[in-house]
């Protein structure tokens, strides 16, 4: 149904800031975009027949972060519970009624169930404010994952969402990078896009937070980590750094470490 222009005027009176999206022309604007096509919904309220409700549901410990987006319209935001595997934990809310203000979301494409829906998004934002847009998603919908593996500290960088979203993200690091080994995986139905490679993730991280202002702060930490980490991660264990490039050698050197291992299991 077509919304009147009455209709889409009175809403913009009625909530301050609610042309925020119109033009995606900032930071601020492309980033947030980015975390509400991750973390938010757009829906319609029980006496409404058109999309007029946004909301975002997070966790209690980012509840800094959600009013840092409710500032932006005057808004409060809610404490509240929710239920899962039959433990409660604590949530923020915050909910934005404006026909207009979605209205202008659906038009960059952050549809109703946009779930189950592979809407166009990325088209939509400058190229010069792409890496906000990025750090926005990731911050709602990625993961900067530290962890070990053989004894050495690794990290994986995740984005998840609907395939076509993943390829268009595909497309745009290979163009900026000139790299084509950004590889994507079906999950169920939704897409993963991994990045392991060290290199390869302090390239996509730096460039990402780069001119940054805005960002969750657990994952800025992260990030931090990873850089003051980075030489190490980037050091072979010393067994292997004779050896480099020689799988035979890397074999060799492992079995050395093993044995050992189990001699001084016998001291």
């Amino acid at each position: 149904m077509l919304i009147s222009n009455i209709t889409m005027q009175q809403s913009k009176r009625n909530h301050p800031n609610s042309d925020f999206f119109d033009q995606i022309d900032s930071e601020i604007k492309s980033y947030w975009l980015g975390f509400l096509y991750a973390d938010g919904s757009v829906g319609t309220s029980r006496n409404c027949i058109r999309p007029d409700t946004l909301t975002v549901k997070l966790q209690y410990r980012d509840s800094e972060h959600l009013l840092k987006l409710a500032s932006i319209f005057s808004r409060k935001i809610k404490l509240t519970n929710s239920r899962f595997n039959g433990k409660i934990y604590p949530q923020v809310v915050f909910r934005l009624f404006s026909i207009y203000l979605c209205n202008a979301l659906i038009s960059k494409g952050i549809v109703p169930r946009k779930t189950f829906i592979d809407s166009d998004v990325i088209s939509h934002i400058p190229n010069n404010l792409l890496h906000h847009f990025i750090r926005g998603n990731m911050d709602g919908d990625g993961c900067i994952c530290r962890f070990q593996n053989h004894g050495k500290t690794r990290y994986r960088v995740d984005w998840l969402g609907r395939k076509k979203f993943i390829e268009n993200l595909q497309k745009v690091f290979i163009n900026k990078f000139s790299r084509e080994d950004f590889y994507s995986a079906q999950i169920s139905s939704i897409s993963r896009l991994s990045i392991s490679d060290t290199c390869k993730i302090k390239e996509v991280l730096d460039w990402i937070y780069t001119d940054a202002t805005i960002f969750l702060e657990r994952k800025y930490a992260k990030y931090v980590l990873f850089n003051t980490e980075f030489t190490e991660l980037m050091t072979p264990p010393p067994l292997l750094r004779k050896h480099q490039g020689c799988r035979k050698g890397v074999i060799n050197s492992w079995k050395t470490r093993k044995r050992l291992a189990l001699r001084r299991t016998h001291w």
